[in-house]
């Protein structure tokens, strides 16, 4: 990974913390403490790294921040907005907001979230570990529920 792409992911941060209203002042501390309320503890120099270029935040961790700030993985990571990567508009939800998905589409979101992950080292593939495995602990994390042939419902 080359340190100018850390720079480039640490500036997306604070532009997604920005839009959140987020003070500039103390985000370490800011974030320290959004992990601690979802169970996640990790020190306040771990999001120091983050916030100024020096590291990358894990597979689990890089998803946290897609919740939080609501942008996706192509966004922080690529500095893609939604409708540059797939050719849609994005959609930014409230929080208790829900979405649907075509069966083809959240698998489409899956490859790409297994590719990115992969590329950026955010994950290690296990032998044992079956792509369809991956994805069934993939929809069962996002909380999908299945609502027809065609769509599934994927809460925010």
């Amino acid at each position: 990974m080359q340190n100018n792409s850390k720079v480039k992911f640490a500036e997306r941060l604070h532009h997604a913390l920005d839009s959140l209203g987020w003070k500039s002042r103390g985000r370490p501390k800011q974030l320290q403490n959004h992990y601690g309320n979802i169970g996640v503890h990790l020190s306040e120099k771990t999001f120091h790294k983050w916030l100024n270029g020096q590291s990358f935040p894990d597979w689990d961790n890089l998803i946290h921040l897609v919740r939080l700030t609501k942008r996706s993985i192509n966004y922080l990571i690529y500095g893609l907005d939604d409708i540059e990567a797939t050719g849609t508009p994005s959609h930014h939800m409230a929080h208790n907001e829900r979405f649907h998905l075509s069966k083809e589409d959240l698998k489409s979101a899956f490859i790409e979230a297994v590719e990115q992950a992969a590329v950026f080292n955010l994950i290690s593939l296990r032998e044992s570990t079956s792509p369809q495995q991956m994805y069934h602990a993939f929809v069962r994390e996002l909380g999908v529920r299945q609502t027809n042939e065609e769509k599934v419902k994927i809460p925010s």
